[in-house]
């Protein structure tokens, strides 16, 4: 979880900001974007939250096949093929780097994902070379709610001054396995709330407002349904003293 937790009203909103540094992280330099009065929910993250949150979090961990199947299966509620393990496969992982594990990137209506590998593990053969996997996204609002639609195709590249042995196989490996983690389209079928219960409603109460990536900010905003909207004081309730 996030080091710092800040909790604060006024007469219209209940606000928490949450912020992730030591004393080596970059923090934030720009202010958080302003927000129509209309909007009801808002999450505003910079790109800074999600470098320190994952170099705390994900630095020198490795991560092995079975976590980025389930992975996959979470995001977007299915189990892509080339993520599948089978019998008859090489296991595979790979150790992120102890600084930086992930980069993110959000500006100019673009989310750019960046993970950086310092080994990958493949079967009996490991890999210790540094290893840049990049994906890029286009946030939509979509009937369902926010989607990503990926900009071209996921980008694998050696960062080493000399290309490692057999780097061509390993390349294709990892775009193999990547192209499926980062798919060409994500609905985050995985994260919907279920149907019926108090979460499923929720599709019911509210739609999206604004889901987009500027400045190093990205926003996503909500709006409760005309028909759900209520005045803050019923007609008969009792003045406020």
């Amino acid at each position: 979880m996030p080091k710092e937790w800040l909790f604060s009203t006024d007469p219209e909103y209940l606000r928490v900001t949450v912020a992730q540094h030591n004393e080596a992280q970059l923090a934030v330099a720009t202010p958080v974007p302003k927000f129509p009065s209309s909007y009801d929910g808002v999450i505003a993250a910079h790109e800074s939250m999600i470098v320190n949150l994952g170099e705390a979090m994900l630095g020198g961990e490795t991560i092995k096949d079975h976590w980025w199947l389930e992975f996959s299966k979470q995001m977007s509620g299915e189990e892509p093929r080339a993520l599948w393990i089978q019998d008859l496969s090489d296991r595979w992982s790979v150790t992120l780097d102890q600084k930086l594990p992930i980069v993110a990137r959000f500006s100019e209506g673009r989310i750019i994902f960046t993970l950086r590998l310092a080994k990958v593990t493949r079967g009996n053969a490991n890999f210790q070379h540094p290893v840049e996997i990049e994906a890029r996204f286009i946030p939509q609002s979509i009937r369902n709610g926010p989607a990503l639609a990926r900009d071209g195709d996921v980008s694998i590249r050696s960062t080493s001054p000399i290309e490692p042995p057999d780097w061509h196989d390993l390349r294709a490996f990892l775009l193999h396995k990547f192209d499926a983690v980062f798919p060409p389209q994500l609905d985050f079928h995985g994260m919907s709330p279920p149907a019926g219960g108090c979460l499923g409603k929720l599709n019911n109460l509210v739609h999206l407002a604004e889901f987009k990536s500027t400045g190093g900010w990205l926003t996503i905003a909500y709006e409760l349904k005309k028909e759900h909207q209520q005045p803050i004081l019923a007609s008969n309730a009792p003045p406020l003293r």
